[in-house]
């Protein structure tokens, strides 16, 4: 599953943040408030001032000093009651300045928070789909396995035993049939020249076609499906299958990859996946033909 851990949510240094934000807007609504406090308390000192002021005029008929003084008290009241209510309209500013940057932070983190639920959702169904994907893979594996086992099964070969009497060999032996046929005529026959070998394996080949052609046709089709499936652990599936093979099987793959029939197409996977690492090497007819393989081979 992915990592997340790059868009992991600092939430303690979030909250540190909110909380020395908060005490700054409490602060300044503290300061709001008494300023506020100290406008209003002056404009009442102003009034009361003019009123005092005013009165002595409609006595006396005229300013007095007294007069004189409250209308500059008046005055100078008014004025920095002004001044503070400018002063606490500023500090408000400040405050909603303050108020705007928590919410943008909270704004932020629901946006990264969403991300995230956003990706992990969809590294779940990721998780999801690439289990399917795998179910699906190894559904498809194990039947292709099942008729590979159905062919080598249904296999029956007929050989003469020691008292030359025709006796049938079924399953997995026919292979030991098929390859002693095979080799008896290319070891002692033709000896090393490889080329008649090839041909002799050839021709061997077309003649057992009926039990060889569906034998390796379907063969070549499991290591084929494994290598384009996008499945990780291909080497797992593909060990499970030659741990199948016995080295009979193993030694006419050989051959077969070695000609006409299987050079092109099966000679490749076989190096790429390393099928032949169980092969017993008394079956290879000489020490020089595993050579035109490359080394992963074995």
């Amino acid at each position: 599953m992915k990592d997340f851990s790059q868009d992991n949510i600092d939430f303690k240094k979030i909250i540190n943040d909110e909380k020395k934000i908060n005490k700054d807007v409490t602060h300044l609504a503290t300061t709001v408030s008494l300023f506020t406090k100290f406008a209003w308390t002056l404009i009442i000192l102003g009034v009361l001032a003019g009123a005092f002021a005013l009165a002595d005029k409609l006595f006396l008929n005229e300013f007095s000093n007294i007069s004189g003084i409250m209308a500059w008290a008046v005055l100078c009241f008014w004025v920095l009651a002004g001044l503070f209510f400018i002063y606490t309209s500023f500090l408000s500013q400040k405050q909603q300045i303050l108020m705007t940057h928590i919410e943008t932070k909270f704004n932020e983190i629901e946006l990264k928070t969403t991300h995230i639920e956003h990706e992990v959702l969809k590294a779940r169904f990721e998780e999801l789909h690439d289990s399917v994907k795998q179910e699906r893979f190894e559904s498809t594996f194990f039947q292709l396995l099942s008729v590979q086992n159905v062919i080598v099964n249904s296999l029956e070969i007929t050989k003469n035993n020691e008292n030359n009497e025709s006796v049938s060999v079924k399953g997995r032996d026919s292979f030991t049939v098929l390859f002693q046929k095979f080799l008896q005529k290319a070891r002692f026959v033709y000896d090393s020249d490889f080329n008649k070998i090839m041909s002799h394996y050839e021709e061997f080949y077309n003649e057992n076609h009926a039990e060889l052609g569906h034998y390796f046709g379907n063969l070549y089709h499991i290591i084929k499906f494994v290598d384009t499936s996008a499945i990780a652990d291909k080497e797992k599936y593909i060990n499970f299958v030659r741990a199948q093979l016995s080295g009979y099987e193993l030694g006419l793959l050989f051959y077969n990859c070695l000609s006409k029939f299987g050079k092109e197409s099966f000679k490749p996977l076989v190096e790429k996946y390393g099928l032949f690492k169980n092969i017993p090497k008394t079956i290879i007819i000489d020490p020089s033909h595993p050579k035109m393989f490359e080394p992963s081979a074995f």
